[in-house]
């Protein structure tokens, strides 16, 4: 083959390869978006299930919230005897 040849399939290949890397990027980018949007829409729908909960169930909430926090600062207390 010729010089010439041996340079026009160079770069052919470096130019393919420039265009398959872009791609792969592009795709990335949408499948990371993809997840993004998913975790916030779950974010979002767990907030509003909590909220939901809690307006519903306020005092059962309150309770909870008491007994978690005594379970929690008797926890604490115990370490630093």
């Amino acid at each position: 083959m010729n010089s010439a040849t041996d340079g026009e399939a160079w770069t052919w290949d470096f130019w393919k390869w420039v265009y398959i890397a872009m791609m792969k990027t592009k795709t990335m980018s949408e499948t990371v978006e993809d997840w993004r949007r998913k975790a916030t829409e779950s974010a979002r729908d767990a907030g509003q299930a909590a909220d939901k909960y809690v307006r519903e169930n306020a005092w059962a909430s309150i309770v909870f919230a008491a007994v978690a926090g005594c379970v929690i600062g008797f926890l604490l207390a115990r370490r630093r005897d």
